[in-house]
């Protein structure tokens, strides 16, 4: 089963992906640059917010080992398997099929 957090994740994520559907249809840009672009700003306004409240000096960042475990398999498995990313729509998919 998953958590409250995963779930509220797959939501939102359901949910921006389909208004990026709909902004692709109009505008007539494509969904990764529209993507890309969102990205973009959301990390800006998020530097924004945050402000001096970042460090520069990794050294501080405390990293969970179960985090730099998670990220040395994924990793592991890309690197024996470069060609096995999904495409947007295979990505689409699968969040739809959680619902």
């Amino acid at each position: 089963m998953k958590s409250p957090i995963e779930c509220t994740s797959i939501c939102i994520e359901s949910a921006l992906l389909s208004r990026v559907e709909v902004l692709a249809k109009s505008t007539g840009h494509s969904k990764d640059q529209l993507i890309q672009e969102a990205i973009i700003y959301y990390l800006n306004e998020c530097e924004e917010l945050l402000g001096d409240s970042i460090t520069s000096d990794e050294s501080e960042i405390a990293i969970p080992q179960s985090h730099i475990d998670e990220l040395d398999k994924r990793l592991k498995d890309y690197r024996a398997n470069p060609g096995k990313l999904l495409t947007l729509d295979e990505f689409q998919a699968r969040i739809e099929d959680m619902r």
